[in-house]
C-alpha cells in the first residue's frame, strides 16, 4: 500500500526522540547517584526500595512510542482511495515577473523581488484549476516555465528566480509582452490572461504595439505594481553599498505605476497594488470573469486520512502508561509466589 503524508513536516519531529532517550538516560544516572547517597540506612525510604527498574523503563518507552505514534498522526498517512475522473476546466495564465536591478530595492520589506515572489505564489496557489506559465524580464524577456497544470513547478520557479540569474541592466515591459503573446498555446478558445508584476519603472521603448498585438491574440493584460513613491536605493551586493549615477550620487528608485495602470487599460485588464499580497484574491476574483475552457478529463485518486490508527494506538501506550506505577507491588509479588 501506498502511503502519502498530508503533512510530512511533522515527520522532522522524529528526530527529537533520541533526544528524549539520550535526556531520559541522563536522568536514570542522576537519580541513581542520588539515591546512591542516601545510604543503606533509615534514610532510604520504602518508596525508593519499592522502585522498580523495569517499571519506569518500561513507562518511559511508552511515553516514547506515544510521542512516535502522536507525531505519526499528526503527519497524517494517506492511502488511495477510489480514481475519480473530473472535468478539467480553467484558464491559461503567465506571469511575468520584472527582474530588473531596481527589483532588489527594500521600500517593501523585505525587498520588491521578495514581495513579488510572494504575490506570485498566492496568485499560485488560488489558481488551482488554471494552466501556469512564467517568464521573467528585465532588459529582454526570458522563458522560465511553459504553460503547464503542475503548480508544484510554477512555484519551485518563482522560488528560484533570482537577479543573478537574468540579466538586469534595465527593464522593458514590451519584451514581456512580445514573449508572453508568444507562450499562450492560440488554439484553445479559452481567455487568456498576461500578468505583468513590476515596479513600472520601464525604460524609453514603447509598448502601445505590444499590446494591441496581445490584444489581437486573445489576451487580457494585468498589471501589478510592487514598491513605493518614496521609494528606496539598489543594493549593489549584500554589504552597504548602493548603485550610484554618473555623478557619484546615489539612485533612487521608485514605483512608477503610471504605465501600468495604462497597459492595463489598453489590455481589457486591471491594475493591483503588489504591496499588499491580499490583492492577489481580488486579482483572481476579476479573471475569473473571462472564459474558461474544457481541458479535458482528469482522474485523481480520493485520499483517505490514516490518522486514526497511530492516533489510537498513542492513547492506547499512555493508557498503559498510566495504569502501570513506578513501585513494585506486593499483591503482586504475593499472587507470584
Amino acid at each position: 500500500m501506498n502511503i502519502v503524508w498530508a503533512n510530512p513536516e511533522w515527520l522532522w519531529g522524529l528526530w527529537s526522540i533520541p533526544v528524549f532517550i539520550v535526556v531520559w538516560i541522563l536522568h536514570e544516572v542522576w537519580s541513581s547517584s542520588a539515591r546512591s547517597k542516601l545510604g543503606k540506612g533509615e534514610r532510604n525510604v520504602d518508596w525508593f526500595k519499592r522502585r522498580s527498574g523495569w517499571r519506569q523503563s518500561l513507562r518511559n518507552a511508552l511515553a516514547v512510542l506515544a510521542l512516535v505514534c502522536g507525531m505519526i498522526a499528526l503527519a497524517n498517512p494517506q492511502k488511495k482511495g477510489e480514481e475519480i475522473e473530473v472535468e478539467q476546466r480553467g484558464l491559461d495564465i503567465v506571469l511575468a515577473i520584472d527582474m530588473s536591478r531596481s527589483m532588489l530595492a527594500e521600500d517593501v520589506a523585505p525587498s520588491r523581488l521578495d514581495q513579488a515572489k510572494q504575490f506570485s505564489r498566492k496568485l499560485i496557489e488560488e489558481t488551482a484549476n488554471d494552466r501556469i506559465g512564467v517568464i521573467a524580464f528585465s532588459e529582454r524577456a526570458y522563458p522560465q516555465l511553459p504553460i503547464t497544470p503542475d503548480h508544484a513547478a510554477a512555484r519551485m520557479i518563482v522560488n528560484n528566480l533570482s537577479t543573478q540569474n537574468v540579466p538586469s541592466a534595465g527593464s522593458d515591459v514590451s519584451s514581456a509582452l512580445i514573449l508572453g503573446t508568444k507562450t499562450f498555446d492560440m488554439t484553445t478558445p479559452q481567455d487568456k490572461a498576461l500578468i505583468i508584476i513590476s515596479d513600472g519603472e520601464d525604460d524609453p521603448a514603447r509598448w502601445e504595439e505590444e499590446v494591441q498585438n496581445a490584444l489581437d491574440s486573445g489576451l487580457t493584460i494585468f498589471t501589478v505594481g510592487i514598491g513605493t513613491a518614496n521609494g528606496a536605493p539598489i543594493p549593489v551586493s549584500t554589504s552597504d553599498r548602493f548603485h550610484k549615477d554618473a555623478n557619484g550620487e546615489v539612485v533612487i528608485t521608485r514605483r512608477e505605476d503610471g504605465s501600468l495602470r495604462e497597459i492595463a487599460q489598453r489590455g481589457n485588464g486591471s491594475y493591483y497594488n503588489g504591496n499588499n499580497t491580499d490583492e492577489a484574491s481580488a486579482l483572481i476574483e476579476e479573471i475569473r470573469k473571462l472564459q474558461l475552457a474544457e481541458f479535458g478529463m482528469s482522474s485523481f485518486s480520493d485520499m483517505e486520512d490514516q490518522f486514526q490508527f497511530p492516533l489510537g494506538l498513542g492513547l492506547l501506550f499512555l493508557t498503559f502508561r498510566s495504569m502501570l506505577s513506578e513501585r513494585s507491588s506486593e499483591w503482586f509479588k504475593r499472587w507470584m509466589s
